[in-house]
């Protein structure tokens, strides 16, 4: 296959993955980086940044003076939390139909726990608001509590603007962008509340993660969160050493 496009780097690096999922190449390693080029029609240079890439996901690793060995485990790993920031790619690697549900606004006094991750006082006020994202026939994969400071909010709730993601929510309605995000990943079991969101025993165990959504400055906008359903969502990583 001869790459043409503008993106030529990923579309050589598709073109490489789609060869090791059809086991075109025998072997443990690949074709050699100009045999590959001439293979793909690009410059080796291209060809590299696509190889930089396919190193970092761990699809091969890249070798200096023996090669590019392939690793044809990493191919069956879905739900990879090293490869997405975002909670329905994550499950789209499983789920052929992704559907959300996003709650009405509330206005309120937090509780401890979110006073902190937000560094807020007792009298700060928060909006808070849920969100599901649901897969195949309605079934909850993710329930998801948010809350934002009111004083960050340059709306009031009956023009906030629903957005996708709580960093475009920020952006759209506090005009304040996040940079990074802290993820604190935790065990817990299932309260009566979290339970009938997700269709699951009360007590059973599943896994939440907090995450805090911080500005340049370092400065907490927000905070997720996020449960997952135990047998619906089972998530992988790759790690490269």
């Amino acid at each position: 296959m001869k790459i043409s496009g503008t993106s030529r780097s990923q579309d050589a690096k598709s073109e490489i993955l789609k060869a090791i999922s059809e086991e075109r190449y025998v072997g443990p390693k690949l074709p050699s980086e100009e045999e590959l080029a001439n293979e793909l029609g690009i410059s080796v240079i291209t060809l590299r940044e696509a190889l930089r890439e396919l190193h970092n996901d761990g699809y091969i690793t890249k070798k200096h003076g023996s090669g590019n060995y392939i690793h044809r485990s990493a191919l069956g790993m879905n739900m990879r939390m090293d490869k997405t920031k975002n909670l329905s790619d994550l499950l789209k690697g499983r789920y052929a139909t992704i559907r959300f549900w996003h709650s009405d606004y509330s206005r309120l006094l937090p509780e401890k726990a979110v006073r902190e991750m937000l560094q807020l006082s007792r009298k700060d006020e928060a909006i808070m608001y849920e969100r599901k994202i649901m897969v195949d026939k309605g079934k909850v994969a993710v329930f998801i509590q948010n809350y934002i400071p009111v004083k960050q909010f340059q709306r009031t709730i009956p023009e906030l603007v629903q957005k996708p993601s709580i960093m475009d929510f920020i952006w759209e309605n506090c005009r304040q962008e996040v940079v990074q995000t802290a993820v604190y990943v935790t065990p817990f079991l299932s309260d009566e509340l979290i339970a009938g969101h997700l269709g699951i025993r009360q007590e059973e165990a599943t896994i939440r993660w907090n995450e805090v959504f911080f500005n340049t400055y370092d400065f907490p906008l927000g905070v997720s969160f996020v449960y997952f359903h135990p047998r619906l969502v089972d998530m992988h990583l790759i790690i490269k050493w």
